[in-house]
């Protein structure tokens, strides 16, 4: 863990660019308090060892090292398969291979075993997801498309969801707080399918809010 970790310049230097409001909170703290200059050493310090502590806690925790992962290759439908990876991951998922299904996971795994090559390639050729190849391959491999399901939905992180989270309050502010769940998730899609790119204003967006228009106008006139 240790030769893994930056030195402290390092640190400070990707810590500060991942968080700026972090330093300009530091440096407002400084400015009202000129005795304490090294708030920036302290911050980064109890930063570094934060992490640290996170990190060798995840290692101890985590219940994949990296023997485990390899045995998902054939879920992954990578090129290297092992029959005896599949029935070990089946034995330690108990919850999702019970022990009264495993006969009948066993047949599967050796039908899976004969087609593994063809199966593989065409996954290759049809450049559809993992997550839909099991789909497919769920009507001839339920039980194996049960551990494949379980298997791919296992975060490794939290930092997507909390990301998304932080999408919401920005689209869903004090001045926006009607928006329905639908017209929030399709603000949040919107934004991510245009983030690359400049947002597209098509004509009939305007001609509907032109007839918005008409029509608002029209009956404020009438009232």
């Amino acid at each position: 863990m240790k030769e893994k970790l930056n030195s402290k310049q390092e640190f400070a230097k990707i810590f500060i660019d991942r968080y700026p409001h972090i330093e300009e909170l530091v440096n407002k703290v400084t400015t009202k308090n000129p005795k304490k200059k090294d708030n920036q050493n302290q911050c980064l310090d109890l930063a570094m060892g934060f992490i640290t502590k996170t990190l060798l806690a995840m290692k101890n925790r985590l219940p994949y090292n990296e023997k485990n992962i390899q045995k998902t290759l054939a879920i992954y439908l990578k090129e290297v398969y092992s029959r005896e990876d599949l029935t070990d991951l089946a034995k330690r998922l108990p919850n999702i291979i019970s022990s009264d299904l495993e006969i009948a996971f066993i047949d599967e795994v050796d039908s899976f075993s004969l087609k593994y090559e063809d199966i593989v390639k065409n996954h290759k050729e049809s450049g559809v997801s993992i997550i839909k190849r099991w789909e497919i391959l769920k009507a001839d491999f339920p039980l194996l498309c049960k551990l494949a399901s379980a298997l791919l939905t296992i975060p490794y992180s939290t930092s997507n969801v909390e990301s998304l989270f932080s999408e919401f309050k920005a689209v869903k502010t004090a001045y926006r707080n009607r928006l329905t769940v639908d017209n929030l998730e399709a603000s949040i899609l919107s934004d991510q399918y245009f983030r690359d790119d400049n947002t597209r204003i098509l004509s009939e967006m305007l001609d509907i809010q032109c007839r918005q228009k008409v029509l608002r106008n029209s009956i404020f006139q009438t009232n």
